[in-house]
C-alpha cells in the first residue's frame, strides 16, 4: 500500500468520479468526527484527567500492536492485555478496533500538525518557514513509515482497497490541516511585505504545488533512503515558491 495515497482529483472545478464523491463523503464524516474527538479530549482533559491517560495508553499501546502485527490481526483482548485492562474497559472508551485505530490516526494528524506550526513559528522568512514545514514532513514520513507498512499485514486484495480509502481521507484531513498553516505563513509574508499581495486562487495554486512536490520528494526518499541527501531539493523548492510569490 502506498502510504497516503494520492489524490485522482484536486480540483472540483473538473467534476469528480464516484470514487472521488465516495472519498470527499467519508472525509466531510471524518472531519467532523475528529472535532468531536478534539473537543471531547479536550474536555476530559479538564474534568476527567485519569481517563485521558488511559486513553492514551490505549493508543499507544494499539500503535505498537498495529506495528508489531498489522491492523488485521489485533484483537480488542490483546489491546486491553497490553494496557492491562478488562475487556469492559476498553470498551467504555471505544466500541471497536477500528474507532481505536481512528483515534490513533487523529491523533497522529494531530501530532504533525504541532510539530510543522512550532517549526513554521520558530522561523523567521517564509523561505525558512516553507523548509521548516518540509523537514517535519520529511522527518515524521521516516519515523512512520514501517508503522504505515505493517499495518496492512494479513489483509487481502478487498481489506487493502477499503483501508487505502480510509487512509485517503485522512490524507484529506492532513492537507487540509497544512493548507491552513501554509496559507497564514504566506499571508504572514505578505503584511510583512516579503512577497506581494497575491488571490486566494494564486495561493491555493502555491500550496498545492508545495504538498504535491514534497510528497513526490518523500517517495523518493524512502525509496532510496537518501532522506539527509534530499537538503538541496527542498532548499531549492522553497526558494522557487517564493521567488514565484514576490
Amino acid at each position: 500500500m502506498q502510504v497516503f495515497a494520492g489524490l485522482n482529483a484536486v480540483c472540483p472545478q473538473m467534476g469528480m468520479t464516484s470514487v472521488d464523491y465516495y472519498i470527499s463523503t467519508f472525509f466531510v464524516i471524518l472531519s467532523k468526527k475528529i472535532i468531536f474527538a478534539s473537543e471531547f479530549r479536550i474536555s476530559m482533559t479538564i474534568s476527567l484527567p485519569k481517563d485521558e491517560i488511559i486513553q492514551q495508553d490505549i493508543l499507544q499501546a494499539a500503535s505498537q500492536l498495529f506495528q508489531k502485527y498489522g491492523l488485521n490481526k489485533v484483537t480488542m483482548d490483546d489491546i486491553a492485555r497490553a494496557v492491562g485492562k478488562g475487556r469492559s474497559s476498553l470498551y467504555y472508551y471505544y466500541k471497536n478496533r477500528e474507532e481505536i485505530f481512528d483515534a490513533v490516526m487523529i491523533a497522529f494528524i494531530q501530532e504533525i500538525s504541532r510539530e510543522i506550526s512550532e517549526a513554521v513559528r520558530l522561523a523567521s522568512t517564509l523561505e525558512e518557514k516553507l523548509e521548516g514545514f518540509c523537514w517535519v514532513k520529511l522527518k515524521t514520513s521516516k519515523e512512520r513509515h514501517s508503522f504505515f507498512r505493517a499495518l496492512e499485514s494479513g489483509m487481502g486484495a478487498e481489506e487493502i482497497s477499503k483501508h487505502t480509502t480510509a487512509m485517503t481521507a485522512f490524507h484529506f484531513q492532513l492537507m487540509q490541516q497544512e493548507s491552513v498553516i501554509l496559507k497564514r505563513a504566506i499571508e504572514d509574508a505578505v503584511k510583512s511585505g516579503e512577497i506581494t499581495l497575491k488571490s486566494k486562487k494564486e495561493i491555493d495554486i502555491h500550496i498545492f504545488i508545495l504538498l504535491s512536490s514534497i510528497r513526490g520528494i518523500k517517495r523518493e526518499a524512502l525509496l532510496n533512503d537518501k532522506f539527509t541527501e534530499m537538503k538541496k531539493t527542498v532548499a531549492t523548492l522553497c526558494k522557487m515558491m517564493v521567488q514565484n510569490l514576490k
